[in-house]
């Protein structure tokens, strides 16, 4: 399959961009063909170049590509995908709800299904009016070449934050 993969902010390595990261890798392992946009782009992008996913340089060639189906985090995204192509199949990835860009519009961009990190996502939409049958609760994947089980981060203490020395001034 031909795939869409958005984020809101491609480089900065928090949450969102990490799943992105994480789901384009796996993607092309399964030799799908992935592309990747963002309307913006910040720090360093190798770890996404090293997915093997194929970055769309503008809106432009995003409106030629022959794509199959986007995966879309945040509604900037939805709304500009949505806008450029509106026979595209689209699934939206809710990582939340707040803040607002984790919630799709409800009814206004065809979706054929919110995929939803915790059930209290998905009871959250409800309440917004997202159609419940749109709605799938879906967990992170987890990289295990990036986050391992026995090589846990080590935690943050007073003396490492600097607390400590705040305390005795």
């Amino acid at each position: 399959m031909k795939i869409l993969l958005t984020n809101q902010v491609m480089g900065d390595n928090t949450g969102t961009d990490t799943c992105t990261r994480t789901i384009a890798k796996y993607l092309v392992r399964a030799r799908h063909n992935v592309y990747l946009w963002a309307p913006h782009y910040v720090g360093s992008l190798e770890f996404h170049k090293a997915t093997g996913a194929v970055f769309v340089p503008n809106l432009e060639h995003l409106a030629r590509l022959p794509l199959d189906i986007g995966h879309i985090h945040h509604t900037p995204c939805l709304m500009t995908v949505r806008k450029l192509r509106p026979d595209l199949p689209l699934l939206f990835l809710s990582h939340g709800v707040i803040p607002p860009e984790e919630v799709p519009p409800a009814g206004r961009c065809n979706l054929g299904r919110v995929l939803c990190v915790s059930w209290e996502v998905i009871g959250w939409l409800e309440q917004m009016g997202i159609q419940k049958k749109l709605l799938h609760q879906w967990s992170y994947p987890i990289d295990p070449d990036i986050f391992q089980a026995d090589d846990p981060p080590p935690l943050a203490t007073e003396a490492s934050t600097g607390a400590q020395r705040a305390h005795q001034t």
